[in-house]
């Protein structure tokens, strides 16, 4: 009955995504600083369930690190992080620094102040060979009202805490009263 009964399962991804086309060129637009080797901008996606943010996220960057290919000065890094589990800026932190590290080398969720922690991330950071980090924080509303994590990471080049490497953030979320919140990272509130 069904030509591939694959595509009605939750873990389907599918390798495009059909009738957003304006939407991926302006994620791709949003994007450009990056292949302009420039600084990159924090971007945030939100929308109901289902409508493809995190697929949509998963194939423009997917692109974008192809397309680096094509020149010689970028070397992009992205890291994904499900926020799901994290009710705090400080458990993200945590996750991040994991993110960098093999499994025996990881840190548990609990026992280092918060500021051990972003220094952690900021040297793991720092020790990539990378002009570029997008940080990918998908259910990014589970943090709640903790949002430090969404000053530190936008601010770690302005800071001098990542020297090297432009840090961008994609923060994505379901939640539409997320938007509402006054955004650190721009100083506006998020649409």
């Amino acid at each position: 009955m069904f030509v591939n009964e694959a595509v009605l399962r939750d873990n389907y991804r599918p390798e495009e995504l059909v009738e957003r086309d304006e939407e991926l060129s302006e994620y791709q637009e949003a994007l450009r600083p990056v292949i302009n080797a420039a600084p990159p901008k924090n971007i945030f996606l939100y929308g109901q369930t289902g409508v493809g943010k995190t697929l949509a996220t998963r194939l423009v960057l997917n692109q974008l690190l192809s397309d680096q290919e094509n020149y010689d000065d970028l070397n992009i890094k992205v890291v994904n992080l499900n926020c799901k589990s994290a009710s705090s800026s400080y458990q993200v932190s945590v996750d991040l620094v994991n993110q960098f590290r093999d499994t025996s080398e990881k840190i548990p969720s609990t026992g280092y102040a918060a500021s051990q922690v972003y220094q952690m991330l900021w040297n793991h950071i720092n020790d990539l060979d990378a002009t570029h980090l997008l940080v990918v924080l998908d259910e990014i509303d589970s943090i709640g009202s903790d949002d430090d994590i969404l000053y530190e990471l936008p601010r770690a080049n302005d800071n001098e805490s990542v020297e090297d490497t432009l840090v961008g953030v994609v923060g994505i979320s379901n939640d539409f009263t997320f938007r509402d919140i006054e955004c650190a990272c721009e100083g506006q509130p998020v649409r």
